[in-house]
This record gives C-alpha cells, sequence and structure tokens, in this order.
C-alpha cells in the first residue's frame, strides 16, 4: 500500500507524529542523550507543511531512509545546523571504506558526526546458532553484528576522515520484540538500553492462540516507512482494519506465497477512536532457520 494524498490517513500529521518519534523516542542503546534534543519549545504543527515538502509525496518507502531524512530535516530546519557532509563516502586507494551518515557544525561552532539508524529485533530465548539472541526479522542482522559495525568502524570512520569532530554521536532508535511464551533475557548485551521500545512476536502457526489471550479486537499491516510512531484515529479513517477471522484470512494468505514477515499494529476501540495498543511481528513457522 502506498500513502497518497488522497488516503484516508493524513500522512503529512503522521509525518510529525514519526519526526517527533524519530527525536523523543527511548534510545534503543545506551548512549548520551544528544545536545540537540531539546523539543520543549518546538512548535511542531508550523513544521507541516515544509516536512511535507521535503519529503516528497510518498517519502522514502525504505524505513532507514525515511528515519534518516526526518533527522535530516530535524539537523537542518528545526536545530539550523549547518551540514558538513551527508552519506559522505570514504574512499581509500580507490576503495570505499564506509559512508558517514551526517557531519555538521553547530551554532556555536562545535562540529558533530552523527550516525543514525531504526533498528528491529526479536529476541529468541534459545536460539544460538546466529551467535546472537537479537535477530532482524530477515535474520542476517543481529543486534551485536550492527553495534560491531556502528563503534568499531563507522564511528571511527568519522574520526578519521573528520579530524575537527569532537563529538561522534550514535542516534539509535527502534524496537525489540519479545515471545510471549519465552522468558525474558536475565542479561541484555552490551550497549542495549535498558528502557527501550518493546514489541511481540509470534510464528504465524501460533497466531490462534496469541489472540485467544489477547483482547483486541483490530489488527492491520503496517506497511513500510511507516514502522515508527504509534496510531490513535478516528474509526473512519482506519477503513482497512480488520477483525480477527479477516485477519486471519489475510496472514494465511500472506505466508502461502512469501517468508517475508510481516509488522502488524493491534487496535483497541474506546467509543469512535482506536488506540494502537500492541506491536508485533508475526513470522514464518520456521522462523528464524
Amino acid at each position: 500500500m502506498v500513502i497518497t494524498k488522497s488516503d484516508p490517513l493524513d500522512w503529512k500529521d503522521r509525518a510529525i507524529r514519526d519526526l517527533r518519534w524519530s527525536i523523543e523516542s527511548p534510545s534503543l542503546i545506551t548512549s548520551k542523550p544528544s545536545l540537540l534534543q531539546e523539543t520543549k519549545s518546538c512548535d511542531w504543527e508550523s513544521y507541516k507543511d515544509p516536512l511535507a515538502q521535503f519529503l516528497g509525496n510518498p517519502p522514502q518507502h525504505r524505513v532507514g531512509k525515511y528515519f534518516e531524512s526526518l533527522n535530516q530535516f530535524w539537523l537542518e530546519h528545526i536545530c539550523q545546523v549547518k551540514l558538513i557532509a551527508q552519506n559522505y563516502q570514504v574512499i581509500e586507494a580507490g576503495h570505499t571504506k564506509g559512508e558517514i551518515d551526517f557531519v555538521f557544525q553547530t551554532k556555536n561552532a562545535e562540529f558533530i558526526h552523527w550516525e543514525t539508524a531504526v533498528k528491529f529485533y526479536l529476541y529468541h530465548a534459545t536460539e544460538t546458532s546466529l551467535d546472537s539472541h537479537f535477530i532482524g526479522p530477515n535474520t542476517s542482522d543481529t543486534f551485536e553484528r550492527k553495534m560491531d559495525r556502528l563503534f568499531n568502524k563507522q564511528l571511527p570512520l568519522g574520526m578519521k576522515a573528520f579530524p575537527q569532530t569532537t563529538r561522534h554521536e550514535a542516534q539509535v532508535k527502534g524496537r525489540i520484540f519479545y515471545h510471549p511464551d519465552q522468558p525474558r533475557p536475565i542479561e541484555l548485551p552490551k550497549h542495549l538500553a535498558e528502557h527501550h521500545h518493546k514489541g511481540t512476536w509470534v510464528k504465524v502457526c501460533e497466531w490462534d492462540k496469541y489472540i485467544g489471550t489477547r483482547p483486541h479486537e483490530y489488527f492491520r499491516i503496517l506497511r513500510k516507512p511507516y514502522w515508527l510512531s504509534e496510531e490513535s484515529l478516528e474509526l473512519e479513517k482506519l477503513p482497512e482494519l480488520q477483525r480477527r477471522d479477516a485477519f486471519k484470512e489475510e496472514l494465511t494468505k500472506h505466508f502461502n506465497r512469501s517468508g517475508h514477515s510481516l509488522l502488524v499494529g493491534a487496535f483497541r476501540r474506546d467509543q469512535n477512536r482506536l488506540h494502537e495498543s500492541e506491536r508485533l511481528f508475526v513470522v514464518e513457522s520456521s522462523w528464524p532457520k
């Protein structure tokens, strides 16, 4: 589903919510808060049209690029820093060593290097073949691999390429999804923040058991790039929401033709509004094999 101007969901409002989520949501990793994250005096409504123009319609389909664009708007249009480099390719002896997300100069003439990422991992209590219990939906990514690349390659690369920078910050947001029948980890891996956003994951073969113990009444597949902020909308603005039986049919059809995991929003009705009460990944029955 592509969001267009005729879509009943106002994508401009959603973009503002996603912008706020990108800045205000808890960090996925243990990092010092950025000096640029103070938002109390920000008039978000005044940025609705400029943000829509900046993003284009529709915005980037890829969640990571969408998140990066929201951070760029925050830096340039709200913080009003001077952008020195963005997506800067570091090339040595004809070989690309890596890419630097942002280098910018603040109003205080300080040079700062930012690496940004939005990540989603599913905690599997017993899986060890991937050398991690925190696995991406497509299993080619794990939390530990991402942290190794971030702290041992990307941030040091910025120090080398831009020696004038005095701060090197990782802006990583996202969620960790936990299975309802598996124990939570006793100890978190290095760099994972304790107070992170959380969700639920289940295998498609466990769907009946999941909905049998949960009071959710409506479900909706969340399409890229809108995987960031939660939704709370009037009932008539979400016509594609489905009740349990109809949504189970949609899940069955999807996994009969594809092994791709689905991000799903579960909603509860409160009078004429629907509030997103839980976010979950539904994965194929053999995941993560």
